[in-house]
């Protein structure tokens, strides 16, 4: 072909074409027989022992994709061919892997002396990289949108997944949270390509290889062929039935933890080359970003709207001072929040087995469940976990228990459960339950809403109940110390708030209406002599150091009447979480038992010589008051023995 140029010129056109950047091919009659290949060629197609076979021979791999056909057409009509970014598939050798490669090319007819049409030239260039850099442009481009248009978190890692699926042709892409130490994922929502089924729901990693390790370092997991690779050969057959013979595994981690994963299947053996893997990359972490971004508002928004509910729970329960009622309050409301088919509240029998559901909240449709039951007929599980102080829960139970454990749950009407356990010093007390008639997926903000309910519910009942206990308890002590003649004192250490009875203020000297303070009234109405060591001993018992009892005899000079008198005092202080809540005492005035030890002193101090000048009606009164009075440990027991009455409250 080169020789009708003549020889040197030849040379010089065979030497251009050569160096020439793209590929070219000459091809002469209708056979499109090749004469020249360049390096260029060589290189793209493995076109070295072309020469001389007809194209169709040579190329056989591009059959059915028109471009034999494109050949014949220029050949005929003698019009130029020209294909812009065009996707080619072939095989560089009959038993090699298909490639597909986008490809700019023309096919210009040659003519000889005749003007004859000889044979077709053809120079292109490989455009792969760009055609691929523009498709991934717009298909980041397209994830943006998606990006700033989906709210929910799930329904943008599913518009991710499709993106990716769609763009890489594989079977299957998808999200999902995985829990490296149950060697779990949890898929919301995957794409599928036509034929495909979806894996959404809950899969066990280690059923499908060991490859769960290298995810559990962080790393991704590449596998073309899953027959070929060790980590999967001898679970192959699981994964082809999911349509994962090849797959790519991508982690996404926060702080250095796999938290969540990018994944891509296909059914088929195939390569994954570094420009897919790379464009996985840049999706997964984009997605990353914005899906945890979207569970972070969503998450804000739920607990806007937990926080709401508990308070609008916390107002309702405030109304009633009866523990049924507000369970039965609590129930209602939880029930009608979360949607759940019968909401339930139980106690424990002393064997920590049997358990009397005393009130229940139950939807339209749905079944009540009061009554007494086993809780070992709702199964192992339910007895480890509620014993244990764990909960119990339960998607499905026909799924999920054995089927005698499964027909308790289902005689009642429940298909699903979560179960909140009261341990309350080492022992079940209590149980609060949600139930769905059927199957559900429990969220963890269900479960955590429960867990809050439960832990305010039992606290609030066991606060009333002890407010009721503190006020027959108050009751019954008042009736004492107006007999005994008793003045009651009461401090809150939180509040710095000091309350006295009408008694206990007139050990001070003051009216019964005057307003009482820790430092200016208690302590300045203390004798100077005695007001350090007493607000010392104060001190001291509100920090436990003194077990937190209370006992001291001290002179008080009243406020209003300027008398002094000799006062015992007892108390007790009451600890929450080693914090001191309340401080809670009795005082008696002992000035005529003070009086008489005194008197008695004297006497004894004096002699018999002395004694025997006073006048013996005087020794009779000084014997007569030094007998009338309680000592102060007399009357501390007879306090605590009042205070006591319902078995220790305090």
């Amino acid at each position: 072909m080169f020789e009708a140029a003549g020889g040197h010129l030849a040379t010089r056109q065979a030497r251009f074409f050569e160096q020439a950047p793209g590929f070219i091919i000459i091809m002469g009659g209708p056979a499109h027989i090749v004469e020249f290949v360049n390096d260029a060629h060589r290189s793209a197609f493995n076109s070295v022992d072309w020469i001389g076979k007809p194209i169709r021979e040579a190329f056989s791999s591009i059959e059915g994709q028109g471009f034999f056909a494109a050949l014949d057409e220029v050949y005929r009509s003698g019009k130029t061919f020209e294909a812009h970014g065009t996707e080619v598939r072939y095989r560089r050798t009959v038993a090699g892997p298909e490639e597909v490669r986008y490809l700019s090319f023309m096919y210009a007819p040659l003519y000889d002396d005749l003007g004859s049409i000889s044979g077709i030239f053809c120079e292109g260039f490989d455009v792969t990289d760009a055609h691929r850099s523009t498709r991934r442009m717009a298909a980041l481009a397209r994830l943006g949108d998606r990006i700033r248009e989906v709210e929910d978190p799930d329904e943008l890692a599913f518009a991710a997944a499709e993106i990716l699926g769609r763009e890489l042709g594989v079977s299957r892409a998808g999200y999902g949270h995985i829990d490296v130490v149950k060697e779990t994922i949890s898929i919301e929502r995957d794409w599928n390509a036509q034929g495909i089924s979806s894996l959404a729901g809950l899969l066990h990693l280690r059923d499908y290889g060991s490859y769960i390790e290298d995810l559990k370092r962080g790393e991704t997991v590449v596998c073309e062929d899953a027959d070929a690779d060790p980590r999967t050969a001898s679970t192959a057959a699981a994964l082809k039935r999911i349509a994962a013979q090849a797959f790519v595994n991508m982690p996404i981690k926060e702080q250095g933890n796999a938290v969540a994963l990018l994944f891509l299947n296909n059914a088929d053996a195939r390569p994954w080359p570094a420009h897919e893997l790379e464009f996985v990359r840049e999706v997964a972490e984009r997605t990353r970003t914005a899906v945890e971004r979207r569970r972070a508002e969503a998450a804000l928004r739920d607990n806007e709207a937990r926080l709401r509910f508990l308070d609008l729970l916390s107002k309702e329960t405030a109304k009633s001072r009866d523990a049924d009622a507000i369970l039965a309050t609590t129930t209602r409301m939880v029930g009608e929040h979360l949607g759940v088919s019968n909401c339930a509240y139980a106690d424990m029998d002393l064997d920590q087995d049997g358990f009397t559901i005393r009130g229940d909240w139950a939807a339209p449709g749905a079944a009540h469940i009061v009554g007494h039951y086993s809780l070992a007929d709702f199964g192992k599980l339910a007895v480890k976990n509620l014993g244990a102080g764990q909960p119990l829960i339960v998607n499905d139970n026909l799924a999920e228990l054995e089927p005698h454990e499964a027909a308790t749950f289902q005689a009642i009407g429940i298909g699903s459960t979560i179960c909140m356990p009261l341990v309350k010093e080492g022992r079940l007390t209590a149980l609060m339950a949600i139930h769905h008639k059927g199957p559900h997926i429990w969220t963890a903000k269900e479960l955590a809403l429960l867990t809050e309910v439960t832990e305010r519910s039992w606290a609030h009942i066991e606060r009333v109940r002890s407010e009721q206990v503190a006020i027959e308890s108050a009751e019954r002590l008042h009736l004492a110390t107006q007999a005994a003649m008793i003045g009651t004192w009461d401090f809150d250490p939180v509040a710095g708030k000091l309350r006295w009875d009408d008694r206990c203020k007139a050990l001070f000297g003051l009216s019964p209406d005057a307003d009482v303070s820790y430092e200016d009234v208690f302590l300045k109405g203390l004798h100077p002599d005695d007001r350090k060591s007493v607000d010392e001993l104060v001190q001291r018992t509100l920090t436990g150091a003194d077990t937190g009892s209370f006992e001291i005899e001290y002179r008080t000079v009243g406020l209003e009447d300027g008398i002094e008198r000799w006062i015992a005092a007892n108390g007790s202080v009451i600890f929450e979480h080693g914090r001191a809540t309340r401080f809670i005492g009795t005082a008696i005035d002992i000035s005529a038992r003070k009086k008489a030890e005194r008197n008695l002193r004297i006497l004894n101090d004096t002699g018999a010589a002395v004694a025997q000048e006073l006048d013996l009606e005087k020794i009779v009164q000084i014997v007569t008051d030094a007998g009338v009075a309680l000592s102060g440990a007399e009357f501390g027991a007879f306090f605590y023995n009042v205070l006591d009455v319902d078995g220790g409250s305090y």
